[in-house]
């Protein structure tokens, strides 16, 4: 992934998204590509899960 190989070079350790808790299959693709759930935001006006992959 050309994200990850940038991220490696310049030594970041892990990377953050957000995706609303409804959208399954995006969950579903980034559980699959080594992310875990870091935080429920729940209290915004939409709802999100912080996801992060450690590198």
């Amino acid at each position: 992934m050309y994200a990850e190989g940038f991220f490696e070079k310049y030594a970041v350790k892990s990377y953050h998204l957000r995706v609303a808790p409804t959208n399954l299959p995006a969950l579903h693709l980034y559980e699959k590509c080594g992310f875990r759930l870091l935080e429920k935001e729940e209290d915004q006006p939409n709802a999100v899960w912080r996801m992060v992959k450690d590198l």
